[in-house]
């Protein structure tokens, strides 16, 4: 299955790298990967296979969570560009499949500080967790 997600990540950035327009003008988003280093936590996972579009900064995806089980999770993505390669904003979501969650799936609200490291709209998202568990994560960011 990890071969499978690598390939298609490999393919999805080809895709998305050969799309992409200026960030300030993108209304789409591709997040791809995400690695993450938890300072107040022993997570079972940190590389989290991340899969998750964005549609005028309404997000939906999948990943594998910090408790090494499937998580959807879906939310609203607030950003403003400062510079041709900084765009800082704030994500509030929700997401499935932890332990202390709500209900059967395990649904626990989010927000987490982002900032895109960007060329064209190619780049690394940084994302800030700072007041649950201490968690900074990255992964690949393609704007379209």
């Amino acid at each position: 299955m990890r071969n499978i997600f690598t390939a298609f990540m490999v393919v999805a950035a080809a895709v998305a790298t050969s799309v992409v327009a200026q960030a300030d003008d993108a209304p789409w988003a591709v997040n791809l990967g995400l690695w993450s280093k938890h300072w107040n936590l022993d997570a079972d996972n940190e590389t989290h296979n991340l899969i998750a579009g964005e549609y005028k900064g309404w997000t939906m995806g999948y990943m594998r969570n910090s408790e090494d089980e499937d998580s959807v999770l879906a939310g609203y993505h607030f950003h403003w560009p400062v510079t041709d390669w900084f765009t800082p904003g704030i994500l509030i979501g929700a997401a499935s499949g932890y332990d202390d969650g709500l209900g059967k799936a395990g649904v626990v609200p989010a927000g987490m500080l982002t900032g895109f490291f960007h060329v064209d709209g190619v780049g690394i998202q940084v994302n800030l967790l700072p007041w649950t568990s201490g968690v900074v994560a990255a992964g690949f960011r393609f704007e379209f």
